[in-house]
């Protein structure tokens, strides 16, 4: 299983890779647009939301638009045992750069505890026709949004959506899916 997997990774980090700073650009507003015009997205007090590295879906701009708009900003830190948190932040500077050169909230970051009200962007290398989702392989989301009860939305460019991935008892599906 987790041959295949890995498989499914190469294929999806490739395809990122050639895509030229127009289109991905161009794919990523789609994406912010849509982000944005969900009703779950809406009514979320709270949005939990990943940092994108260079050959992610962009949400750094989403991040700064929700904190104008006056929702509350919770990323994501790892921590041993492949376990990720969420901190608030006020802003794109409070973050610093942390496990795996990702950038994290900073040491005077707040625990973000209460999800109520929330919604949760989660990244994918792939997404099936059902929600499955394919991340780095870490286990740092699933493992999260195994206890989180609050609005699942994987966001994806559309070239890496298959029709099945392979899924372990363990993988949690998403709720919405956002694509370009």
């Amino acid at each position: 299983m987790q041959e295949l997997k890995n498989k499914f990774r190469i294929k999806a980090k490739k395809f990122r890779k050639t895509l030229n700073n127009a289109e991905k650009s161009k794919k990523d507003e789609t994406i912010f647009k849509k982000i944005t015009a969900l009703k779950e997205y809406e009514n979320a007090e709270v949005l939990l939301c990943y940092v994108s590295t260079e050959n992610e879906i962009d949400t750094k701009r989403l991040i700064d638009y929700s904190l104008k708009i006056g929702k509350k900003i919770a990323v994501p830190k790892c921590f041993e045992k492949n376990i990720m948190k969420f901190y608030y932040i006020s802003s794109l500077n409070d973050l610093k750069t942390g496990k795996f050169g990702i950038l994290e909230p900073n040491n005077n970051a707040k625990l973000c505890e209460n999800f109520e009200n929330s919604l949760c962007i989660v990244p994918a290398l792939l997404v099936d026709s059902d929600l499955n989702r394919l991340g780095y392989g870490g286990g740092f989301y699933d493992r999260f949004l195994k206890g989180y009860n609050g609005a699942k939305c994987v966001v994806c460019y559309k070239e890496n959506m298959v029709e099945k991935l392979p899924i372990n008892s363990f993988d949690v599906k998403a709720d919405l899916l956002v694509t370009d």
